[in-house]
């Protein structure tokens, strides 16, 4: 089924402030990304960056904006800056398998050795229902 990104516009729009629907937004807003990659990917990811970004900007230690932003910049291919968004998080005390695979995600991207690692927490703990786990193809490394 197609993410409802007009309902979670609506919603946004008659609490503009509330960051639960803002960040709820962005989060469909990369899911529906996905289902027409040819017509929206790009200024879906650019919106939703956006939103996390001013998200932060109100709460910056707000670890599912922190998380999810990193998965925005990770899937448009700024990996460096997305393991930053990533360790916040976890300097944070952030406990989230998504957080972890997202961690993985990027290293493997930046080449470095330790992103085995991660997969492996990845396993042992539970995905938080409010963050996104970041694309990754094992097959294109």
């Amino acid at each position: 089924m197609k993410p409802d990104v007009q309902a979670a516009r609506i919603a946004v729009d008659a609490h503009p402030k509330d960051n639960t629907h803002r960040l709820n937004l962005a989060r469909t807003l990369i899911d529906a990304a996905w289902f027409e990659p040819g017509i929206t990917w790009k200024a879906n990811y650019e919106e939703a960056t956006a939103i996390f970004e001013s998200v932060l900007a109100d709460e910056p230690e707000n670890a599912v904006a922190l998380v999810n932003l990193g998965v925005a910049l990770s899937d448009q291919g700024s990996h460096r800056r997305s393991l930053e968004c990533y360790r916040r998080a976890e300097s944070l005390h952030w406990i989230d398998g998504n957080l972890q695979h997202n961690i993985g995600v990027a290293l493997v991207n930046l080449r470095d050795e330790s992103a085995g690692r991660y997969f492996q927490k990845s396993a042992i703990q539970t995905d938080h229902p409010d963050t996104i786990r970041a694309y990754f193809d094992p097959q294109a490394h």
